[in-house]
């Protein structure tokens, strides 16, 4: 449980500091790709970066903001770091604190004030000045100097005997045995945890449902015209129905694409490919909620006010609703994941409908 509760509240964090990097964005360089972006030149501003493939090869004298299936970064961050992705590398060292969540991380750089880090598999190899929060599945602690607190938990890995802490140290590993199965009446079991479990799994919640806002702040603000492509796309009588039908048809695909992928990577020829996938299909996900809950909670608005065409207030409604409805435990009725997988399903298609309708006009003209 301690293992467990540790791990939430790193996680956690990751997104709970997350509002500290909107602050500068209006001053920020951003590059966005679908494939691939590289950064060979000297950066003198916070950079914000999205794409497939991310590589800096050049100091950023400023904050970082990076999100893409697979990141390397062999320069010098001069700020703070904030980075999501399927598999990343830090090369570089960082000067402020680092943020990163992903699949599998590896930081060889120094870091000069606190490292959080949230993943699948996780090695720590550079030093780090102040503290060390770590939540994943497999974690290595190779660093040879640690100047602050150490706080581990993770389902199996170790931490080097060369490693020296200047803080205190909490290090929990799952059992050697493998972790305990699931058992169902587990969940009729709230009166055996303890507050601070309670309150970190709460916390933790939180911290999504504030990640999922900043990225629709972000989303609205820089594309507000396709947004609102889209959410009309949703709310319209014809569209929305053909939302739907897509969005069913594209998760229905996923049966015969996931397993193809999965027998490429076997054969030793879709490793990347596969990563990539993941990245992305991640990524549609989230938009197409935020797109769904924020067109669902518009068209509810348009009962009332029928020419209402703002996005801001019902994406902030719609993601807050949308959220506590994935709280709800799966033994009552299943509803609110069942709820939010409908949902999900619709705003993904509401995409490649506004995305096809696009492309018609473009042809048309």
């Amino acid at each position: 449980m301690k293992k467990r509760a540790l791990a939430v509240a790193i996680v956690s964090g990751l997104f709970l500091f997350s509002p500290l990097f909107i602050l500068t964005v209006n001053a920020a360089d951003i590059r966005v790709n679908e494939e691939s972006v590289v950064v060979d030149e000297y950066v003198d501003d916070d950079l914000y970066v999205n794409a497939g493939s991310i590589e800096i090869n050049e100091d950023v004298n400023g904050d970082l903001v990076a999100g893409g299936g697979q990141i390397v970064i062999n320069d010098d961050i001069y700020g703070h770091a904030m980075i999501g992705g399927g598999t990343i590398e830090i090369n570089g060292d960082i000067r402020g604190s680092l943020f990163v969540g992903g699949g599998q991380i590896t930081v060889n750089g120094r870091i000069y004030e606190d490292a959080n880090i949230g993943g699948g598999m996780v090695t720590l190899n550079g030093d780090v000045d102040d503290d060390v929060r770590i939540g994943g599945g497999t974690v290595y602690i190779r660093s040879t100097e640690i100047g602050g607190d150490l706080f581990v938990g993770a389902g199996n890995g170790s931490v080097s005997n060369d490693t020296e802490v200047g803080g205190d140290t909490q290090v929990e590993f799952g059992d050697a045995q493998g972790s305990k199965a699931f058992d169902f009446k587990d969940v009729f079991r709230f009166q055996q945890r303890s507050f601070v479990s309670i309150l970190l799994d709460f916390l933790r919640k939180l911290g999504v449902l504030v990640g999922w806002l900043i990225v629709g702040y972000l989303l609205f603000k820089f594309a507000p015209v396709k947004s609102k492509t889209i959410a009309n796309t949703l709310t319209d009588k014809n569209s929305s129905v053909m939302s739907l039908v897509v969005g069913v048809v594209f998760m229905l695909s996923l049966i015969i694409i996931v397993p193809g992928l999965i027998l490429l990577t076997v054969l030793g020829i879709g490793q990347p490919l596969l990563g990539l996938f993941f990245s992305l299909l991640a990524v549609a996900l989230t938009i197409g909620g935020l797109y769904s809950a924020t067109g669902l909670t518009r068209m509810i608005i348009r009962l009332k006010k029928p020419k209402y065409e703002g996005l801001m207030l019902p994406m902030l409604i719609g993601v807050t609703v949308y959220q506590i409805l994935g709280w709800i435990p799966w033994i009552f009725c299943c509803l609110g994941p069942i709820v939010k997988i409908l949902i999900t399903t619709w705003g993904v298609g509401g995409i490649l409908v506004s995305k096809w309708n696009m492309i018609k006009e473009s042809k048309g003209k």
